[in-house]
């Protein structure tokens, strides 16, 4: 069994939970959720203990969200079937997909990681870009002008 399916089946879908997964106030709903974890995790330093009430309620939200919606009525628009593909690629092993069909998705996957690793370090480090590699900015850099300025005249005060 596909490892995306096991954790497909730990919520128990049926075809009435992936008709209301397709419904569009549900796909929009759930569009924002991984942004707002950020945020929230993001802020923890202003919010203190209330990051965490922040994002428990945004988790009940993800729990809650196919549940508060009426089945899909439209089964052509954009929400229902990128829901209904997520339902054909986790059957992809029953299904006779043509190869070439195959080949991106785990490209995308591997894309979005390296851009949740690059979300998940900026979040804990509560800095992005990283300050050190071949990004580097120096302090002195972008953002930090009063600072250099600052320092270069006490440089010159002090000669």
């Amino acid at each position: 069994m596909i490892i995306e399916r096991r954790i497909a089946h730990l919520s128990g879908p049926t075809n009435e939970s992936w008709e209301k997964h397709s419904n569009s106030w549900s796909v929009c709903g759930r569009f924002s959720c991984p942004a707002l974890l950020m945020l929230t995790a993001w802020s923890r330093v202003w919010l203190n203990w209330w990051a965490l009430a922040v994002g428990t309620v945004v988790v009940i939200w993800i729990a809650l969200n196919p549940f508060l919606f009426a089945k899909s009525s439209n089964s052509n628009s954009y929400a229902a079937r990128s829901a209904f593909g997520e339902r054909v690629w986790l059957y992809r092993d029953k299904l006779n997909l043509p190869s070439k069909r195959l080949a991106l998705p785990p490209l995308l996957t591997l894309i979005n990681a390296l851009g949740f690793a690059a979300a998940v370090y900026g979040v804990v480090a509560l800095s992005f870009p990283p300050r050190t590699g071949p990004l580097h900015l120096p302090r002195e850099g972008i953002g930090h002008g009063e600072e250099a300025t600052f320092r270069r005249r006490r440089a010159e005060a002090a000669t």
